[in-house]
């Protein structure tokens, strides 16, 4: 899930919109599926449902994804195809789907039978090939599996229409990147330029050592020779060859490409980072969440965007839970602490199960079970520091505590109270720190 999370959000800073999908996956002989997050490597892949309203387009109801394979792979995966070979007059029939050895493939996502609030439909994946339905698969949730993590939204007026336009974070830094390589070009060129200043003379200076004379910027001399050259109207030598003084704008480039780069952190929406003594000296939790915010406050949305598509797929995989978990299993499960665990699902027999674990049964009593058809569940988001940051925090405070113990305006048994909770609290993390190193 991590690799598809981390695709999708870099193709929403990189163009603008990026792609996963929520999936099932089967674990067993016995048809046991389990619900899975799985990538969606080219974005460009997908196509949204124009209509939907929803920032994140949990609400649409029509999706294309697209799939390009060999016209040998698509014979092998989809032997029951009516058409299975392909010809130059087919590309008329079915123009875009044919390119050459390679094939279109579509998944056509709809969803019918839904209400005046767009709920309680039917969604349905079909498999084209631009001539024919391949397969069709009713999708056990109520909506499209096809998860989107946008960029910036922005509306532009083209003739009587508004297009909703998605911005990656470097679409507004292009003139500013662009002025930066100009800039950057025009002073190599002139560091280029500097050893190779022009020499200015008159008409016959330079017959005699002609050669030494073209390769001077580039062969050091101790020495050259010139050939007097008379003003016919005075009658006087001219004077020698000079070099056409070369003074480069470096000041210039340098205070420009500054004011540029700034310009270009300013489009991004990204302030200065801290310097390496603030990165040294700020370590706790709440000092690393305040460098982080202050990062994030010029590109909020792409980090808003990536939360809500995070919830989307939550409450897909949570509908999924109640349908797909349908047998008795043991899942692993991750504990905020970041600590792992395993779980048994006992659908329809939870409480029983709870009794006979309690009771030394035939549950493993280490195991927490869990009953997916009772009850009603639901999902939230949340952002912030790490369980680690957590525990570096609660140490910091643990050490002002103690360093200051003695300046408090408080009884001396208080005093000793309040040491005993830091140094539990500093033992607890040691203990920590200990358990996850091995």
């Amino acid at each position: 899930a991590q690799a598809a999370y981390t695709n999708a959000f870099e193709c929403a800073i990189n163009c603008g919109f990026g792609f996963f999908r929520v999936t099932t996956k089967e674990i067993s002989k016995d048809g046991d599926v389990e619900p899975r997050i799985k990538i969606i490597e080219n974005p460009l892949t997908v196509m949204l449902d124009p209509n939907a309203k929803e920032p994140d387009f949990s609400d649409m109801k029509r999706c294309f994804v697209l799939d390009v394979m060999r016209q040998t792979d698509f014979e092998r995966k989809y032997p029951k195809a009516t058409k299975r070979s392909f010809s130059p007059q087919d590309a008329g029939i079915a123009p875009g789907w044919l390119e050459g050895q390679n094939i279109m493939v579509a998944e056509y996502w709809r969803i019918d039978d839904y209400d005046e609030d767009g709920e309680g439909g039917t969604v349905t994946q079909y498999i084209t090939n631009g001539f024919e339905i391949l397969d069709t698969t009713e999708w056990p949730g109520s909506r499209i599996p096809i998860i989107s993590v946008l960029g910036k939204k922005m509306y532009i007026p083209q003739g009587d229409q508004m297009l909703r336009m998605y911005y990656s974070m470097v679409r507004l830094a292009r003139p500013c990147q662009k002025m930066l390589a100009y800039i950057a070009s025009q002073e190599a060129e002139e560091y280029g330029m500097a050893p190779r200043a022009p020499i200015m003379g008159y008409v016959g200076q330079f017959e005699t050592d002609e050669e030494a004379w073209n390769d001077l910027n580039k062969v050091p001399r101790s020495r050259i020779m010139i050939d007097p050259v008379v003003d016919q109207s005075s009658g006087q030598i001219l004077p020698p060859p000079t070099r056409l003084p070369f003074v480069p704008n470096y000041a210039a480039y340098e205070a420009g490409f500054e004011r540029w780069r700034r310009s270009l952190q300013a489009a991004m929406g990204i302030s200065a980072l801290p310097t390496s003594a603030q990165r040294r000296n700020e370590k706790s939790g709440v000092a690393l969440e305040k460098i982080q915010t202050e990062q994030a406050v010029g590109s909020f949305h792409f980090t808003d965007n990536f939360d809500r598509s995070l919830e989307n797929a939550g409450r897909q995989i949570n509908e999924l839970i109640t349908k797909v978990l349908d047998t008795e299993r043991q899942v692993a499960v991750r504990n905020p602490d970041e600590t792992h665990a395993l779980m048994k699902i006992v659908p329809g027999g939870g409480g029983q199960a709870a009794e006979q674990s309690a009771q030394g049964g035939t549950s493993d009593a280490q195991d927490e079970v869990f009953d997916p058809t009772k009850g009603e569940f639901d999902v939230t988001i949340s952002t912030g520091p790490s369980y680690q940051s957590q525990r570096e925090e609660a140490t910091q405070f643990a050490d002002m505590i103690v360093g200051e113990l003695r300046n408090l305006p408080i009884p001396d048994p208080q005093k000793a109270t309040l040491l005993s909770l830091a140094i539990k609290l500093r033992s607890e993390e040691h203990t920590s720190e200990l358990q996850s190193r091995q």
